[in-house]
Parts: structure tokens; C-alpha cells; sequence
């Protein structure tokens, strides 16, 4: 009787066990398949900002309800939460996260903020769209900083400026190129592509392609495959844009002519930097050494023996030589140690009115502008600290890994 007794409480336990689960999977079956009208269902070709703008709710508002961890990564037939108890905002216009379209002329997106607090400054914040080129191809649809699609843009950032620079203009102490159009590279490894389309676009000339200069330069190929494709590329130095790509791609198009680059092709070993020399870092054995010596910073010219220091880092070597530059109009073409290897173009250099070298500031059209919370294209960096940093000895081949550089003109 006991045993049966027992059996008969296990069988109505297991039962009540089996109607709870029963009950738990129907509930979390209905909720996931199930659309409310403050659902949405994402669709073929959403971006997490559109469906923000449209449902009149912020970027952050949609990450915390649907507890997205990739805000680039949504996918169709996803469902969506759209409503909560956060504040919606008041017009699409004024989203904050709402990203800078590509337009052909300036505009304006304006935030208003209400707050004071450490999420949300206290001011009203106006910052201008980019005026970029429109790309002819596009080499990844998955990679590039193109697939960022402006994800990453907080006009009310807490930390970053992003001044207009498409409008600025030269003044006493700001020397600029100004309405240089930006690009954004359509594969990781095209930095050196698309920072030469911007230069040709620059001196009005639209005819290539990123994909076209990528061919033409030789940029990433696989180098023991004749006829190999950009991207093909499987290892060192094979990958990205060199300096003697740019050079040779430079020589192919009619119309310009290399006014000075870090390439140098007349060299002997003893203009290398020796195996053994512990004057320099193990890795630079090998290098040519960079054109600039760290002295012409602080000197008016660029002799590591120098006694003639300046009282003011704008009639500095190193300054007077970037500023000459952009004056003549000629934007310059450098690879540094951003993003372990990469190619930008200096179009901007403010010394910001002090005899200091340590607040000048270098102004680039970067092709990956993705982390500075405005994706217009352009980049700024402290001058000095810059100049520590000017070489590339992840990607770039030797002898060319310091200080690589090249500027260009069109033959008039």
C-alpha cells in the first residue's frame, strides 16, 4: 500500500512538473514568435539607426530592450522591441545617434540636450555631415570602414569635437586644405587605395575607382601567384599598400609628377641601419632611416648635430616643412602606426597660437574613420606624439617601414 501510495505522489509530481514545463516553453514560444504592435520585424537591408529614426526611439533605447551586443549585426524576420519606458525622442532630426548621411553639401545635425549629467552634456551640439566621394565599387560588402555605416556617431559625444573641417579655413594659425572631400575604404587592407583616390579626387581627378588604383599600384596581391588579385595577399610584406605601390602607380597616370617621398631606390647597404647598431631598435636594423631627425621639432633645421633651436615650433624644420606643403595645396600621403599599418593623408596643421610644439595639432582624411565618434572622414592627432609614431614595421616592407611618405602634384 505505502509502495503505491509513493508511486501515486511521484506520478502526480512528474505531471505537475510536466504542465510547469509545458507552460514555461508555450509562454517563451509565444513571446518569441509573437509580434505586438510595438514590435518590429527587421527586414532586408535595416540599419539599427533607420529603424531608431523611424520608430522615433534612440539607438541606445533598441540595444538595451533587445540586449543587442553587435548594433552592426541584425538580421531579417529579427523581432524588435521598440517601446519602453524610455523617453522617446522628439524628432528624427534630433536623434543623437542618428548617423551623418553622405550628402553632396554641408549640413547640420543638431542635438539639444537637456541634461546635465556625465551621459549627456549640457549643451546644444552642432556638428556638420561629411561631403565625401561616392565609391564606384565596393570591394567587401562585409569589411571596410564603409560597413561601419556610421554606427558609431554621437553628436553629443562626450569626448570628441569633429569640427567641420570640410569648411574651415587658413588662418594665423591654422593652415588647412580646405573642402577636401573624404572616402571611406571598402576592405580592410585598401587604406593606401583610398587614401589616393582622395588625392586624385582632390586635384579633380575622378576617373579610378578604389579598386581600379588597388590593380594598378599591385596593392596586397599574393606575390608568388602571377596575376594575382588585390586582397589575394597571404603574407609578409605582401599585404596592404607600400610606398614603391604608390610610386608606381603615380608613374602609370599621366598628368603628375612625385614632388618628394621616403622611396628610394639609389641606396647602398651602408645607408641601411646595420645589424648591430644599438643606437636604434633590433627592428629597424635593415630600415632606411627616416627622413626626419626628432631634432627638426624643436630646430630650424633637421642636423642631429644642430645648436639652432627656435623659440617658436612654427619656424621649426619639421613644421615649416608640412605647413609648405599644404600651402602649395599639396595634401601628403603618410603610413604610421594606427590600426597597426595605415595610410592617411595630412590636409590640416594647426599650431593653435602658442610657440609650443606639444598642443600643434595635425588634421588627416582618414579612409577609416570609424572610432572617433563621427565617421565624416577626418582625424586629428597631436603633432608631436605623431611624429614618435610616424612608421610602420607591422605591415610595411623594409627599407621603407619609418617614415613613409609621399607627396604629389599635378604637372602644370
Amino acid at each position: 500500500m505505502a509502495s503505491w501510495w509513493c508511486q501515486k505522489k511521484r506520478r502526480e509530481s512528474m505531471r505537475k512538473a510536466l504542465i510547469s514545463l509545458l507552460t514555461v516553453i508555450l509562454a517563451l514560444s509565444f513571446s518569441a514568435g509573437s509580434v505586438f504592435a510595438d514590435d518590429y520585424t527587421v527586414k532586408s537591408g535595416d540599419k539599427l539607426w533607420k529603424i531608431a529614426r523611424d520608430q522615433n526611439v534612440s539607438i541606445q533605447t533598441l540595444i538595451d530592450l533587445n540586449q543587442i551586443k553587435n548594433p552592426n549585426l541584425i538580421l531579417p524576420g529579427q523581432i524588435l522591441k521598440t517601446k519602453a519606458a524610455a523617453e522617446p525622442i522628439k524628432s528624427a532630426t534630433a536623434t543623437v545617434e542618428s548617423p551623418a548621411a553622405t550628402v553632396e553639401s554641408p549640413g547640420i545635425t543638431a542635438v539639444d540636450t537637456k541634461t546635465s549629467s556625465a551621459t549627456a552634456p549640457s549643451l546644444s551640439v552642432e556638428k556638420a555631415k561629411p561631403v565625401t566621394i561616392a565609391p564606384k565599387t565596393n570591394i567587401d560588402e562585409s569589411g571596410g570602414a564603409d560597413a561601419y555605416d556610421n554606427a558609431g556617431d554621437h553628436a553629443a559625444s562626450k569626448y570628441y569635437v569633429n569640427p567641420d573641417f570640410y569648411n574651415m579655413k587658413s588662418d594665423d594659425e591654422l593652415t588647412i586644405i580646405s573642402k577636401f572631400k573624404t572616402y571611406q575604404q571598402t576592405a580592410e587592407w585598401s587604406c593606401g587605395s583610398a587614401t589616393i583616390l582622395m588625392v586624385l579626387e582632390h586635384f579633380g581627378v575622378s576617373d579610378y575607382s578604389e579598386w581600379d588604383i588597388a590593380v594598378k599600384s599591385g596593392a596586397g596581391v599574393d606575390l608568388d601567384v602571377p596575376g594575382s588579385k588585390p586582397g589575394s595577399a597571404n603574407n609578409f610584406p605582401e599585404y596592404g599598400t607600400s610606398v614603391d605601390d604608390i610610386i608606381k602607380l603615380f608613374n602609370e597616370i599621366k598628368g603628375f609628377k612625385v614632388v618628394q617621398s621616403s622611396y628610394n631606390t639609389n641606396y647602398s647597404e651602408a645607408d641601411l641601419i646595420a645589424k648591430g647598431d644599438y643606437g636604434s631598435p633590433e627592428n629597424d636594423w635593415g630600415n632606411l632611416p627616416g627622413t626626419f631627425n626628432s631634432v627638426s621639432l624643436y630646430a630650424s633645421d633637421n642636423d642631429p648635430d644642430t645648436e639652432n633651436w627656435v623659440d617658436d615650433a612654427k619656424d621649426s624644420y619639421f613644421v615649416k616643412w608640412i605647413v609648405g606643403n599644404l600651402k602649395a595645396n599639396r595634401p601628403i600621403m603618410v603610413e604610421w602606426g594606427d590600426w597597426d599599418g595605415h595610410w592617411q593623408a595630412i590636409i590640416g596643421y594647426d599650431t593653435n597660437g602658442t610657440p609650443g610644439i606639444g598642443d600643434d595639432t595635425i588634421i588627416f582624411a582618414d579612409p577609416y574613420d570609424t572610432s572617433d565618434h563621427w565617421q565624416d572622414g577626418y582625424y586629428y592627432y597631436p603633432a608631436e606624439r605623431w611624429f614618435y609614431m610616424w612608421s610602420d614595421r607591422a605591415v610595411a616592407p623594409k627599407p621603407y617601414q619609418l617614415q613613409p611618405f609621399v607627396i604629389v602634384e599635378p604637372i602644370k
